[in-house]
């Protein structure tokens, strides 16, 4: 989210006010092809530069992935639950989140949300998995041995629901393990990221 927008919560809505009108007509646009979907929160006004939509109340993805890290099985339905959710936003917007943040991604009564598409656009999504492969990567322990076994799978996962091309992953993965491990305050091991890229290929 743009940090020039503003963003107020009223009882159970949440009015977010934007500071560009580019990423007003982007976020909007997403919005009404998702409309009904149950893929992001419901939008009661459109206007203005303003949009509101229903307060989310739920744990972030982040942080059940986090807490589930080191079982296999329940990580693995973790993953299950957001590979479905992107497969189905791609199909419904032909887009790309950008800046994929596993920390928007809310588990509420009513399923799996995000509430960030400001930055969509037409591209590959491998731009997209690297950024949530990276995160992942990082969240505990990056470069580990467990670390390993939560990329590998991840990548089997990932292969049972996009045809992906392995090459663009690698190139993407790089950057965005980087960016993930300067914001989870870790070393980035630049010998050992390029081994695990070896993986994608």
């Amino acid at each position: 989210m743009s940090s020039d927008n503003q963003v107020v919560r009223k009882g159970d809505l949440v009015i977010k006010t934007y500071g560009s009108h580019l990423n007003y007509l982007r976020e909007a646009g997403i919005y009404e092809k998702l409309n009904g979907s149950g893929l992001a929160p419901e939008v009661t006004f459109t206007g203005h530069d303003t949009l509101e939509h229903r307060f989310v109340e739920g744990e972030t993805l982040y942080d059940r992935m986090l807490a589930e890290y080191e079982s296999s099985d329940l990580l693995e339905e973790d993953l299950k639950r957001f590979f479905s959710w992107y497969a189905a936003f791609r199909e419904k917007t032909g887009n790309s989140l950008e800046q994929l943040d596993l920390h928007k991604f809310i588990l509420s009564a009513d399923g799996l949300l995000y509430l960030d598409f400001e930055h969509c656009k037409a591209s590959f999504m491998e731009g997209d998995l690297a950024e949530a492969l990276a995160q992942l990567y990082a969240m505990k322990e990056p470069f580990s041995g467990r670390a390993h076994e939560v990329l590998c799978a991840f990548l089997r996962l990932a292969r049972q629901y996009f045809d992906i091309n392995g090459m663009r992953l690698a190139e993407a993965f790089s950057q965005a393990l980087q960016k993930a491990c300067s914001k989870a305050g870790v070393n980035y091991d630049a010998e050992t990221a390029e081994k695990e890229k070896t993986f994608m290929v």
